[in-house]
């Protein structure tokens, strides 16, 4: 894949040859974050020609890709939905499941409480028309796939064991009752520990299930990185000053009173602070929520704290 391919959008003319990783890097302005590379010189040529459909639309509103694959809109944004163009799946962020489209507005009252309006409607049918996706019935896709859908979690499901069968369950017990009916006389169990990495399509009656590949494992740190980390956590720390300190310790006198750097010794720090760096959209989708609810919950709580706790949380002599 040596030659320089390209392709004419709007009014540019973009070359695009693949990145020494093998991924190939989109031009287009459409990509919120730096996550702008795909997988084949036709995936982004099929992405290219649809962010050329989506701007010659009349219909359809403002538009963002959050991932490579994963499209969302203005008026979808509302609803909590985005479409994932490569496998043509509507995805219910909440959910994170697949809906049929022309159920969209049942799952919306039923699940979530909420009316999709009339005037949202052309939109959000423009946009599935443009991404292809079949909005009366699910895409066909295989028991298992090389590359897991973006827009979906992965979880841990237990495969049925017995050569032939293609089910798996979400709980062990789930399994054992699946056996006990469809495999009578089966020897054994499987331990509860034989697990298989799955996505979940579709919920509810049927549901749909396919195979991923393992994650990856965690890279474990060297001897060398723990020594390290240890070391510069003995150091002892500075003695305590009224002035204003540039250590990160000492912008919280409570955080420095319980001694917090104690619970990150041998830690990466690096990767613990990716961890929660700026998630993305369709992650964590009820975060916003889950933290708003513990502000309001929890800011009555300093009306009925007593003054000298307070002053005790915030001093500087956290050594008392």
């Amino acid at each position: 894949m040596s030659e320089r391919t390209s392709f004419q959008i709007s009014a540019g003319h973009y070359p695009f040859p693949p990145d020494s990783d093998g991924l190939v890097y989109c031009p287009c302005s459409h990509h919120k974050g730096s996550n702008k590379k795909y997988r084949s010189i036709a995936d982004i040529m099929q992405h290219l020609r649809t962010v050329q459909k989506l701007i010659s639309s009349s219909v359809g509103g403002e538009f963002t890709f959050l991932s490579p694959y994963l499209l969302e809109s203005s008026t979808m944004a509302r609803y909590g939905i985005i479409v994932n163009t490569q496998h043509k799946l509507l995805i219910c962020l909440s959910c994170s499941v697949a809906i049929i489209p022309l159920q969209l507005r049942g799952h919306l009252s039923k699940q979530h409480k909420m009316r999709l309006l009339k005037n949202d409607e052309s939109p959000i049918s423009n946009l599935l028309s443009i991404s292809q996706v079949n909005t009366s019935a699910m895409p066909e896709l295989p028991l298992s796939i090389a590359q897991a859908i973006d827009g979906l979690p992965i979880i841990k499901g237990h495969p049925c064991p017995i050569v032939g069968c293609s089910n798996i369950r979400f709980t062990h017990e789930s399994l054992k009752a699946h056996m006990r009916k469809d495999h009578k006389g089966a020897a054994s169990y499987p331990a509860n520990t034989d697990t298989c990495s799955v996505q979940v399509i579709k919920r509810g009656f049927q549901p749909k299930v396919i195979r991923v590949p393992e994650e990856k494992p965690a890279a474990r740190f060297t001897e060398e990185d723990i020594l390290s980390q240890v070391k510069e956590a003995m150091v002892a720390p500075p003695a305590p000053s009224l002035e204003p300190s540039d250590d990160p310790r000492s912008f919280c006198p409570w955080l420095r009173h319980i001694r917090w750097q104690d619970l990150v010794m041998g830690k990466d720090i690096a990767e613990m602070m990716a961890l929660v760096a700026h998630p993305k959209s369709e992650e964590f989708p009820k975060l916003q929520d889950s933290f708003l609810h513990l502000l309001r919950s929890g800011t009555p709580l300093f009306n009925a704290t007593s003054e000298l706790i307070l002053k005790g949380l915030i001093t500087v002599n956290f050594e008392e």
